[in-house]
């Protein structure tokens, strides 16, 4: 059976992992749908004091596991990935957009392998938007996990209050609490919400 394969970028990652577990490890739906992350994340969150502090638990035995569930394919595929990648990095310039080597690798990667990017980053999205990359938030994504009985919202509710009580959500207050009741046709459980952002 054809598997759906949806890649996500080091924030939704970090954002999903901790609370959802095993992430990476176990498909959902009838398609089904398999999520995965690319090695340089590991590598991103080794080379980063801030990532270490903040996240402390993504070096522990069962999320190192878990990552292990990496997207495979041949070496026409990279040598394609590796090229679109230098595109992506010389168009984020020209468009003055601020993304990381590891986000440009990470789109580089869906764009090549077609397949569904879930990422929050205002510089991800427009530059996936350039390249007709399809793209989903953190938020949607919990939405096709709850639509697929892979989580529920008694889940998502306790997601989404971490993200609060660490200040990590995904947008401004405002507009989270939009997107929030969009995507899933209630409020969020408590609108006590600051953002990094």
């Amino acid at each position: 059976m054809p598997q759906r394969s949806i890649l996500l970028d080091s924030n939704s990652y970090f954002r999903l992992a901790v609370s959802v577990h095993p992430l990476l490890e176990t498909s959902f739906g009838i398609e089904p749908c398999c999520l995965f992350v690319l090695c340089e994340l590991d590598e991103e969150y080794n080379r980063s004091s801030r990532l270490h502090s903040k996240f402390h638990w993504v070096s522990e035995v069962k999320y190192v596991i878990d990552r292990r569930n990496l997207l495979k394919y041949d070496s026409r595929c990279k040598s394609l990935i590796d090229n679109a990648y230098s595109f992506m990095l010389a168009q984020a310039r020209n468009m003055d957009i601020s993304i990381s080597k590891v986000d440009a690798r990470v789109l580089a990667t869906a764009y090549i392998l077609k397949i569904d990017l879930v990422s929050d980053d205002g510089g991800m999205v427009e530059l996936a938007g350039v390249y007709s990359i399809k793209i989903m938030s953190s938020l949607e994504l919990m939405k096709l996990m709850v639509d697929n009985k892979r989580i529920d919202m008694k889940m998502v509710k306790q997601i989404v209050a971490y993200w609060a009580y660490e200040k990590d959500l995904p947008s401004a207050k405002a507009k989270f609490i939009i997107d929030y009741k969009n995507i899933f046709r209630e409020a969020p459980p408590d609108e006590n919400y600051s953002a990094d952002e």
